[in-house]
């Protein structure tokens, strides 16, 4: 900064810059004027002043360009010499005018300011009365500068830089002409770019030739004069050119001999605008992987504090390409960040996009529902900034999502606004292609061809492929197999040739569709095959165990169309080896938890932590808020927007510190044989295993001497059966109590229930999959029409299993334990008004009838858990047992359990489970501490038992829907009881739907007994549930029904 006493009088404070890029901020008294010029790194900006007294003034020159960026500002201060009264001269008008038309731009940033256009005119034709050449050259540029940076205006910037080559010419300043050409070039190209169609397609090629000639001149001069900086900008608008006129090859060459020039000037503004381009054009020519590299160069060398608008596209543009080459760590990553920042700054137009790239990500790793969600959260943002844009790409992702979820009038909406709001070829294509694909799931064939036929003619190579697909799957849909498996065949050469794996996934398994209804069971099997072997290629390391998970599900359907074309074989190996297809995707995420070290699953991160917990209270606040209001009042959209960006971080935070843990999408073939299976049985046992897919299912039966298959139908119909059966058990009819069956009326579970008729009462493992996970198999019955009893719980001790690799793992690996202690956890302090709290006022403890989970906010005392907790620790030796209860019961003590010295722990409290997001799925404690104060939490999530190390030998989950989650197809359960299992825990009783307090209680009672009798939890559990149907009668079915026994095991 600069500080300068001056005496009275007019004064012109002039700045030029040299190779660097400045702002200018003079301040006189307490009046601060700040200027700035549209030229990069060799503009000049004039503040003109005058002082009708002596005044002291400050003057500070501070960088805007890159800081790494090294140069020179020459700063000179010019009085005016004339008397008072004097005129001024033409010189000093223009320096005044000039010094007028920055400042009133300077306070302008989306328009050009008609009080600096006038001024600029006026300062032009002053310097011309003067006959300063010099500064009415420089001015026309500056007017050229502001036309085409901020109007737009094309024609305008020409005429105003021809002007100012007309006077660089007559003061023979080759250098200045150059400069004028470069800018009348761009406004070349830019026209050309507006000009479309075959009636102007001779105007469109003169334009880009025509700039191309000056550019290729302007580089030269640049390059003699040893100007690096001009250079480079040439070098970039020349390969913009190129590209306009369709020559890639050039476009390409010319870009990286810019990048090498900057990086060699060690200019990494220069660099970055030139290696933007470069990246563009490899993208667009789908050269994904040369373009992926390029914005990860590029991403280092932007400023993101001073360029957010240029990091934030460019991360977008870097994570599109890695998620196109497969790899969705980095991306997750890199938006997380990039929306840290953009909240900060409190800049919505950037929040929104980074939340419309998170949106896309969670698309493409099957986590749909969160994906609109996250769409639908960015799309109303957009359109209130009118980014055309990122509306565009919301609605031709949230059309995706919509469509993925089923719902393809909703889709087919969005797409066609995508399609009406573009005339562009590249959006026209890619809407038409996105709308042929919900027309035919409307099955209006005749429409979708239409839509496909006019999306091939103007797309990219990238369409075209997605095209060929989906005139694949529309092939498909009308019968013709042989030109469907053409196309698909075309899209996925055009795939590899592209260098893309993951759209390849979509390409194969529709080709196997094809292949399967043809009936060409090799064919059908070489493409199932290389689906599942991309699959097994797209690392999915660093999102979140959730995320995780859904996309596996997410990539389901190669391994269905495999399972029937081995079944297909109809002998016992082809079933057999079906079975085996079924396994390689079955807990895939399980497994991987449970082979990780012990010191790696209590691993603390206290952000993520600090996360879940600012998760929850919001998740609770909008549920408590949805009570009362509208799910669109602006509080609520408010509230829902920051859930999408707090899930958001915490995905991109919850990874592992260890490379060795990493997760390939595809299963891992099992190793072991059918005889192996069956050497674990004895003659009264049996193994049911299912794999439920989306037109049909597939159940199979493993005893000590056969196998047997059993075909089921398909997704949709058995949801429907498990939810029907629910209903039943919650609202038994007198004939179900007289026939001793429920949901008998129901096609499928008089299926499902068939499956065991002719085994000899003994044990069950069963194996289910997708929504049979929340069916309780014990409430099946096998003959449904008989007065005797028929129902599973009364033959079969039935207990559930998420894999048979699992499962034959932990048979080799288990060892006799001895562990002794039990930890009871129950009863804690929820309400202000409980007894127990010291201010209380009144015993207001809830009745009986309570039930075990409700929303957080209005939890009550569970006083039967307490009589529970009693029952429990009566069972073993006083010694033994750890007993947590009231206060006591609350985040901190549980967490210092010693878990891995537990034979059994016991937790009969509040849960709530969150089937849309099963990683904050928690079990509730003890809110208040003994003075009246509240604790610092009084929740336990699922994801934070994984990461505390909570299990035992056996964990009773005596809560609400305990057993419940996020039932994805292959895994099972994501939740409660999917962590517990995760941490090596041999079993876990718990719930599949809200549970009563005092028939839970008894039903726990009895379970003990029987548990301490014969250390069998599975079989215990089967004679708790009989003595409590027997002893209360009908109404008690929704108690003993909802318990559920699940292991790793075999036992």
């Amino acid at each position: 900064m600069i500080e300068r006493a001056l005496a009275a009088g007019a004064y012109s404070l002039t700045v030029t810059e040299d190779l660097l890029d400045v702002e200018t901020s003079l301040t006189v008294g307490d009046q601060t004027t700040t200027v700035h010029d549209p030229i990069e790194r060799h503009g000049k900006q004039i503040v003109y002043l005058n002082l009708p007294a002596p005044a002291t003034i400050r003057l500070e020159v501070s960088s805007t360009d890159h800081r790494s960026k090294v140069g020179v500002a020459q700063i000179e201060f010019a009085r005016w010499s004339r008397t008072a009264d004097a005129a001024q001269s033409q010189s000093e008008q223009g320096d005044s005018r000039y010094s007028a038309a920055l400042v009133a731009q300077s306070q302008e940033h989306d328009a050009l300011s008609s009080a600096a256009a006038l001024a600029l005119h006026e300062a032009a034709d002053h310097y011309r009365r003067a006959g300063d050449r010099h500064a009415e050259r420089l001015v026309n540029y500056i007017r050229g500068r502001y036309a085409y940076l901020v109007s737009s205006d094309w024609q305008a910037a020409e005429k105003f830089a021809r002007a100012a080559k007309d006077l660089a010419n007559q003061s023979n300043d080759a250098v200045a002409a150059a400069r004028a050409d470069v800018l009348t070039a761009s406004a070349r190209i830019e026209r050309a770019n507006e000009l479309a169609g075959p009636d102007v397609k001779a105007e469109r090629a003169k334009l880009l030739d025509s700039s191309n000639s000056l550019l290729v001149a302007s580089t030269k001069i640049f390059a003699d004069a040893r100007l690096p900086i001009d250079q480079v900008a040439a070098l970039t608008f020349q390969g913009v050119g190129q590209w306009a006129a369709q020559n890639a090859d050039e476009a390409r060459a010319t870009f990286v001999a810019a990048v090498a020039i900057a990086r060699a000037s060690n200019d990494a503004f220069s660099e970055a605008r030139a290696l933007g381009n470069l990246a563009w054009l490899d993208y667009e020519r789908a050269d994904i992987r040369s373009a992926a590299d390029e914005y990860s160069r590029l991403l280092d060398l932007i400023e993101k504090e001073r360029q957010p608008d240029l990091y934030a596209s460019t991360l977008g543009n870097y994570a599109n390409c890695l998620t196109m080459l497969g790899d969705f760590d980095r991306p997750l990553q890199l938006h997380t960040e990039a929306l840290r920042l953009f909240v900060s700054r409190g800049d919505d137009a950037l929040r929104a996009k980074a939340l419309l790239s998170i949106g896309d990500l969670l698309l493409r790793m099957g986590s749909t529902r969160r994906a609109l969600e996250t769409l639908e959260t960015s799309l109303p943002i957009l359109r209130v900034l009118k980014d055309q844009t990122g509306i565009d790409s919301a609605l031709a992702s949230a059309g995706r999502a919509a469509g993925a979820l089923g719902d393809h009038e909703r889709a087919l909406s969005f797409h066609q606004e995508l399609l009406d709001r573009n005339r562009g070829p590249r959006m026209n294509a890619l809407a038409r292609v996105l709308m042929a694909g919900d027309l035919r799931e409307l099955k209006k064939y005749g429409r979708a061809a239409s839509e496909l036929k006019l999306a091939l003619a103007g797309a990219t190579e990238l369409t075209r492929a997605n095209a060929l697909v989906e005139s694949g799957k529309l092939g498909l849909a009308r019968r013709e197999l042989r030109a469907a498996a053409d196309d698909l065949l075309a899209a996925d050469r055009l795939y590899a040739d592209l260098g893309l794996d993951f759209p390849r996934i979509a390409a194969n398994t529709a080709l196997a569709r094809v292949r399967l209804t043809a009936g060409d069971r090799n064919e059908t099997l070489a493409a199932a095959d290389k689906a599942i072997e991309l699959i097994r290629l797209v690392r999915m390391q660093s999102a979140s165990a959730e995320l995780r998970a859904n996309f596996i599900a997410d990539q389901y359907a190669p391994y269905e169309i495999k399972i029937q074309a081995q079944l297909s074989e109809s002998t016992a190996v082809g079933s057999w080896n079906a079975l085996l297809t079924a396994e390689s995707v079955r807990a895939r995420l399980l497994k991987e938890w449970t082979t990780r070290p012990v010191a790696a699953q209590q691993a603390e991160y206290s952000e993520t932590e600090r996360l879940l917990d600012q998760l929850s209270a919001q998740q609770v606040r909008l549920e408590s808020q949805l009570q009362t209001v509208r799910a669109t009042d602006s509080q609520s959209l408010r509230l829902r927007r920051d859930i999408v960006e707090t899930r958001a971080r915490f995905d991109a935070l919850s990874q592992r510190p260890d490379d060795s843990a990493k997760l390939l999408a595809g299963g891992v073939e099992p190793k072991f044989s059918l005889a192996d299976i069956q050497a674990q049985l004895d003659a009264r046992a049996a193994i049911l295993y299912f794999f439920v897919g989306e037109e049909s299912s597939i159940a199979w039966r493993i005893t000590a001497h056969d196998l047997r298959q059993f075909k089921l139908p398909g997704r949709a119909v058995l949801a429907a059966a498990t939810e029907h059966l629910a209903d039943s058990l919650e609202r038994p009819s007198a004939a179900a109590g007289q026939k001793k069956s429920f949901g008998a009326d129901n096609a499928a579970i008089r299926q499902l229930g068939l499956l065991a008729e002719d085994l000899e009462p003994g044990r069950l493992f069963v194996f289910p999959d997708g929504p049979l996970n929340s069916l309780p198999f014990v409430a099946l019955s096998t003959k449904p029409s008989s007065r005797d009893t028929a129902l599973w719980l009364d033959r079969f001790t039935v207990s559930y299993a998420p894999s048979l690799a699992l499962a034959m793992q932990s048979r080799r690996s288990t060892k006799a334990t001895t562990h002794q202690l039990v930890a009871v956890v129950a009863d804690p302090i929820y309400a202000a008004d409980d007894s127990r709290l010291a201010t209380s006022l009144a015993n207001n403890a809830s009745s009986g009838a309570s039930l075990r989970g409700s929303t957080a906010e209005r939890f009550v005392r569970l006083p039967y858990s307490a009589i529970e907790a009693a029952a429990v620790a009566s069972a073993f030796q006083s010694s033994q047992v750890i007993s947590l209860t009231g206060f006591d019961a609350d985040v901190a003590r549980v967490s210092r359990l010693p878990f891995d010295q537990l034979a059994v722990l016991h937790v009969a409290t509040h849960a709530i489970a969150r089937p849309d997001s099963p990683g904050l799925s928690a079990l509730y404690l003890s809110k208040y501490l003994p003075d009246g104060s509240g604790t610092p939490k009084n929740s336990i999530s699922s994801d934070e038992i994984v990461r505390m190390g909570m299990r035992g030998d056996l964990v009773v989950l005596s809560a609400c829907s305990t057993g419940d989650g996020s039932k994805l197809s292959g895994e099972g359960v994501l939740g409660l009881t999917h962590s517990l299992l995760s941490n090596g825990s041999g079993e876990v009783v718990a719930s599949l739907w809200p549970v009563q307090d005092s028939l839970t209680a008894q039903l726990m009672s009895q379970f003990y007994q029987s548990f301490g009798e014969s250390n069998d939890a599975a079989a215990a559990l089967q004679n708790a549930q009989r003595q409590v149907r027997d002893s209360i009668g009908l109404s008690s079915a929704p108690v003993w029904a909802s318990f559920i026994v699940r292991a790793n095991r075999l036992k």
